[in-house]
């Protein structure tokens, strides 16, 4: 269970202004767990904390030094190295956690875990632990897996690839097979194609495979005119959309994106149709889609459901951090959404009054 780092380090993994050299994360989460006669299917939710502590003295190595998992079903906690506000033990390579051991009532066993690595990846993998507290487990871990943050790059996107690969890489490598392996589901091609003759300037018709002397294949775009266009001389908006329609449509069991900048390479005009696509993939596949934007289209865009989820993000420069401020919460949101939208309120600045009002009411508040 590992992602590519998109950027930065260890060292500048703490806000060099905070006094702390940790940091600590909670996600809460939700699955549906099959029962044994698979009807009805049951609703488990959990939650997972884990804090992450930077040794300066040893180049800046992380090592877990707290982390929780919480299951319904699981009693108070499936595993926890503070099950009593107190750390149960730790020392240089490993911190020892109580985990729930089996089912129903006995006594939970405290069992130490390498603390270079989340107690979560070793977890499943420990025969001291029941495999009916795994099988509560092993859906969350199944969540993580399934989850991808792509940084694509026209460059990586412009490069052959063998065939017979299935998922786009995080940085858009394999791009030419991902869209032949789409291509050779015949449900599946037409809509690819839709899409993507509606997102780009070229009229696309048809794709083509070019296959060089080591058989990695380069995908070729046939417009109408039957003029070939190879992935080599595409725009960067072009292999954008290419990059962004392929993960969608590509088979793996993915089930959360999240893309940053998604405006980026992208001509005004078509960001409607790409918000779109994003709709019509989660409502047809059930995903889950987090966009990062400047642009004030886009989130106009939004139908009302997202919109009650969109956060602003933003610098203070109090706290020396950054923030996120949920939009619905920023004040008088309410009464100014009935004269403008939402698009509008961020293309004038609004966002950031609202965040300089609410700073200067804190501050007077603290006087």
């Amino acid at each position: 269970m590992q992602w590519k780092g998109i950027r930065g380090g260890t060292k500048e993994m703490i806000n060099k202004y905070a006094n702390t050299d940790r940091c600590s994360l909670s996600v809460k989460f939700s699955y549906i767990k099959t029962t044994i006669n698979k009807n009805p299917k049951k609703s488990i939710n959990g939650e997972y904390t884990i804090e992450i502590a930077i040794d300066k003295t040893k180049n800046y190595t992380p090592k877990i030094t707290k982390e929780v998992l919480i299951i319904d079903g699981c009693g108070s906690y499936v595993y926890n190295t503070h099950p009593h506000t107190e750390e149960l033990g730790s020392n240089s390579d490993s911190i020892t956690c109580r985990c729930r051991t089996k089912m129903g009532q006995g006594k939970n066993s405290d069992i130490a875990f390498r603390n270079d690595t989340p107690i979560l990846t070793q977890f499943l993998n420990r025969d001291d632990i029941n495999e009916s507290i795994k099988k509560f487990v092993t859906p969350f871990v199944s969540l993580l897996l399934h989850m991808r943050f792509f940084d694509l790059s026209p460059d990586a996107m412009r490069q052959p690839s063998f065939p017979g690969v299935v998922t786009l890489s995080d940085k858009g490598e394999n791009l030419s097979s991902v869209i032949k392996y789409i291509c050779e589901k015949s449900n599946e091609k037409q809509a690819l194609l839709d899409w993507i003759s509606e997102l780009t300037p070229q009229d696309v018709m048809d794709f083509n495979f070019a296959t060089d002397n080591l058989g990695k294949v380069i995908v070729d775009l046939i417009d109408k005119n039957g003029k070939s266009l190879s992935a080599y001389s595409a725009s960067d908006g072009t292999l954008r959309f290419l990059g962004i329609v392929s993960a969608l449509f590509s088979s793996d069991e993915t089930m959360l994106y999240f893309f940053e900048e998604i405006e980026n390479g992208i001509h005004p005009s078509r960001i409607k149709l790409l918000v779109e696509l994003f709709e019509e993939r989660c409502n047809q596949r059930g995903l889950q889609i987090i966009l990062s934007s400047h642009s004030p289209l886009l989130l106009g865009y939004l139908n009302e459901e997202a919109k009650k989820n969109a956060y602003l993000i933003y610098y203070d420069d109090i706290e020396k951090s950054s923030n996120a401020k949920s939009i619905l919460k920023l004040p008088q949101i309410n009464n100014v959404l009935q004269n403008i939208d939402y698009a509008e309120l961020f293309a004038s600045g609004w966002f950031e009054d609202s965040i300089e009002f609410m700073k200067t009411q804190s501050e007077d508040s603290n006087e």
